[in-house]
């Protein structure tokens, strides 16, 4: 799961800073790819 604290950080790059939704969330993605791989059933 996305943590309160990250999710809060990700909607103020979007909202407050302006950046666009999906680089944001490519960002996050790339970031944190083993985390997101885990939920993903193979």
């Amino acid at each position: 799961h996305i943590e309160n604290d990250e999710m809060s950080q990700l909607i103020v790059e979007v909202d407050l800073e302006g950046k666009d939704l999906d680089g944001v969330v490519a960002a996050w993605m790339k970031k944190n790819e083993a985390r997101w791989k885990g939920w993903i059933k193979h």
